[in-house]
C-alpha cells in the first residue's frame, strides 16, 4: 500500500487526512484524524488487525477473556520482576480507539504504560471492544459495558501471580476517566483510579462545549454557528 498525506480545504477549515492505495492504483483505507474516523475497504478489512504504533522492551502481546469474547491487550514489565507487583489498567477515551490510543500522531496510552513500566508497574493496555484484536460489539455498547470490560482485565489480573491483588489501580484518559469511576465499585476490588483529562461536567455540557470550540475556529457565518448549536441542544434534548 502506498500512502499520501492530503489536506481538503473546507470552507469551515483545513482538514487533514490519509489516503492509502494499492498497487492496482484502488482505493484501499481512508483516514480522517480529527474526526477518528478510518475507512477501509472490505475485502482488506479483519477484525485480527491493527497498527502497532509503539513497544516497550519485554512487551507482550495476549488476550484477556472478557464477558462473551476477548480484548486484544499488550502487558509491560518492569525489568525487576522478582516479587509480586502493583499493576495499572490503562482506559482509552471515547471513539474507536486501540490499545495504543493515537491521538494526532501520538500514542498516548502506548507511552504511558512504558512510562509506568519503567516506574516499577505491570501495565495492561487493550484494544476497546470491536476495535483491532478486541471482539465484541460497539453498537449500542454503554458506559456501563465499558466499565464491565475494565473489570474483566481486572480479574484476569488478580489471578496472575506476579501481580499484587491488592495493588491495583486503573487509569482512564478523557471519557475513559467515567468508565473508570463506574468500573471501581467496592465489588471490584479496584484500590485507586486516576483521571486524565476527564469530564468534570455532564455529557451534554462537555458536548456542547467541544462544538462551540470546533465553530469557533471555524469561517461559518454567526448565524449558521448559532443554527448549529440550537440544533444540537435540541438532538441532546
Amino acid at each position: 500500500l502506498q500512502q499520501f498525506d492530503l489536506t481538503f480545504d473546507n470552507p469551515s477549515g483545513p482538514v487533514k487526512a490519509e489516503m492509502w492505495i494499492d498497487g492496482r492504483k484502488r482505493l484501499a483505507r481512508l483516514v480522517l484524524p480529527a474526526a477518528a474516523v478510518t475507512v477501509i475497504r472490505d475485502d482488506l478489512s479483519a477484525v485480527l488487525s491493527r497498527e502497532e504504533r509503539i513497544s516497550h522492551p519485554g512487551d507482550e502481546d495476549l488476550f484477556i477473556p472478557a464477558i462473551g469474547f476477548n480484548l486484544g491487550a499488550t502487558v509491560s514489565r518492569p525489568k525487576d520482576t522478582g516479587a509480586r507487583l502493583p499493576a495499572v489498567v490503562l482506559v482509552a477515551g471515547s471513539g474507536r480507539q486501540d490499545r495504543d490510543e493515537t491521538v494526532f500522531g501520538i500514542p498516548i496510552l502506548g507511552q504511558l504504560a512504558g512510562t509506568l513500566a519503567d516506574a516499577g508497574f505491570l501495565v495492561v493496555r487493550y484494544d476497546k471492544r470491536g476495535v483491532g484484536l478486541s471482539g465484541g460489539r460497539v453498537e449500542s455498547a454503554t458506559l456501563e459495558d465499558y466499565a464491565g470490560d475494565v473489570v474483566s482485565v481486572v480479574n484476569w489480573l488478580r489471578r496472575r501471580k506476579d501481580v499484587d491483588p491488592e495493588r491495583i489501580a486503573v487509569v482512564g484518559h478523557s471519557e475513559g476517566g467515567a468508565v473508570a469511576m463506574l468500573a471501581a465499585d467496592p465489588q471490584s476490588r479496584i484500590k485507586a483510579i486516576a483521571l486524565v483529562a476527564a469530564p468534570g461536567s455532564t455529557g451534554k455540557e462537555v458536548t456542547l462545549e467541544q462544538q462551540q470550540h470546533a465553530l469557533a475556529r471555524s469561517q461559518e457565518s454567526e448565524e449558521d454557528k448559532k443554527a448549529k448549536i440550537a440544533l444540537q441542544l435540541r438532538i441532546m434534548d
